[in-house]
């Protein structure tokens, strides 16, 4: 079902016809405020009668908010800021939290898994549809031993066909998948809005330090998982869904265009409308950004399935999820996380064609370097918290649908884009500095391949 939010434009449609019934606070009446008192207003229609009734039943539930509220309205100077002050109440009154929660999220994440594999069998069926047709056509019948020949073949010789119909059936199923639960708001509460400069500018100096940490934490992880792990029995199972290497074979013979829409862009699109779109923005509303940030990590990482995988994947999932709370605009994870997806195939492809690299696609990496990374991420980290965006209303009020979100705010509350007071010599030093690092890796990259320094 469509998430259903709060309908700010037919409360305030209804403020507007019913605005000039409101008595003026001096003509309220003296004390508490009460329900019975609610019939000594005769200016108010019979529906704005109830309204109030409601409004001062929902003050003596909540005795330290309705507090706070009757003292404003006590201070009131006309019949405007009872107005506002009743339509900051119902609203409050009507939010709740959005979904998923903890089960839907899980449902979500197994869903994921579940259309990959649909889309592989999908896959699988229009290639041996082709291969049967072109049997037909050849003049050699498809039997049996033929058919199956083909098909034992088909990971060698069609790999990337089958992977990116996979990844079309994916990124088709989330991008819809995500209509249909978000429903006809779908923009405004997932943040689809522009980056601002300054934060595309971090998002693409950070994204080289990230993918070298967690470069070198899936080093680690696997080291650990070959020699502990990996020999167990039935542990073989996780060495066929090992994604770095099924896609290795893929760097010699695949166009580094298609394997850049496939690799890089489909999952950049379809991860995180899922994961950042639906099931972040439910546990994080419903559990707090930390709690919601970790949980959706974890089920974004479990995706990918092996284990050492799914570790060295855990930090670029908490960042992920930093940036697009920190920018409010679903834009920015996808802009992240198809920088480090991009650096994956450049980098296969570097390895596939430069023999002295062929064995150094993940070389090892130095702990100070995996320090050094860390350190930067961790500074562009807080640098984007520092200069997160906000929406404020035209009194300076934090604007809020209730619960920790990034959605953007109805037009008719009136709010504003704004930005955390941040100093700009933070913000130009960590940039600069996981700029200059991120050259650094570019240029003894080049010298690698150019045979100036060895791999």
């Amino acid at each position: 079902m469509p998430d259903q939010t709060t309908s700010d434009d037919s409360l305030d449609a209804r403020l507007a016809e019913t605005s000039g019934g409101f008595p003026r606070i001096e003509d309220l009446p003296a004390g508490p405020l009460s329900v019975e008192a609610a019939d000594d207003e005769p200016a108010l229609a019979e529906t704005d009668r109830a309204e109030v009734a409601a409004f001062r039943d929902n003050l003596e539930s909540n005795r330290e908010s309705g507090r706070g509220l009757e003292r404003a309205i006590s201070n009131a100077d006309d019949r405007d800021e009872v107005s506002r002050q009743l339509q900051m109440q119902r609203r409050g009154m009507s939010s709740r939290p959005p979904g998923p929660g903890i089960p839907e999220a899980v449902g979500w994440m197994l869903a994921v898994i579940g259309i990959h594999l649909i889309g592989m069998l999908v896959a699988v069926f229009a290639v041996m549809t082709l291969q049967i047709v072109d049997m037909t056509t050849a003049g050699a019948s498809p039997s049996p031993a033929r058919l199956k020949a083909a098909i034992m073949a088909l990971p060698d010789t069609f790999a990337l066909e089958l992977m990116t119909i996979e990844m079309l059936v994916f990124l088709v199923a989330a991008v819809v998948a995500t209509r249909l639960r978000l429903g006809p708001r779908t923009a405004y509460l997932m943040g689809i809005r522009s980056i601002e400069m300054n934060h595309v500018l971090l998002i693409c100096a950070v994204s080289i330090p990230i993918s070298l940490m967690c470069g070198g934490l899936h080093q680690l992880t696997l080291g650990v998982w070959n020699e502990f792990f990996a020999h167990l029995p039935g542990m073989g199972f996780f060495e066929n869904l090992n994604v770095n290497e099924s896609i290795k074979p893929l760097g010699e013979t695949a166009p580094i265009g298609l394997l850049f829409l496939v690799v890089a862009v489909a999952p950049a699109i379809g991860e995180e409308v899922i994961f950042r779109g639906i099931i972040g923005r439910g546990l994080v509303a419903r559990h707090g950004i930390l709690a919601g940030v970790i949980m959706t990590s974890v089920l974004f990482a479990a995706v990918h399935i092996h284990p050492a995988h799914v570790v060295s994947l855990l930090p670029l999932a908490f960042f992920i999820h930093l940036v697009y709370l920190a920018t409010r605009s679903i834009l920015a994870p996808m802009l992240l996380h198809l920088l480090n997806n991009s650096l994956a195939v450049v980098l296969l492809k570097v390895t596939a064609t430069a023999p002295a690299l062929a064995e150094a696609s993940e070389p090892d990496m130095p702990a100070y370097v995996m320090l050094i990374s860390a350190g930067i991420v961790g500074l562009v980290g807080w640098t984007l918290w520092k200069s997160r965006v906000e929406y404020r209303t035209e009194d300076g009020v934090l604007w809020s649908p209730g619960y920790p979100s990034v959605e953007i705010p109805p037009a008719s509350t009136g709010a504003s884009l704004s930005m955390t007071d941040c100093s700009d010599g933070l913000q130009r030093g960590s940039m600069w500095l996981a700029g200059a690092y991120s050259l650094v890796f570019v240029v003894s990259l080049v010298l690698m391949l150019t045979g100036h320094i060895s791999a």
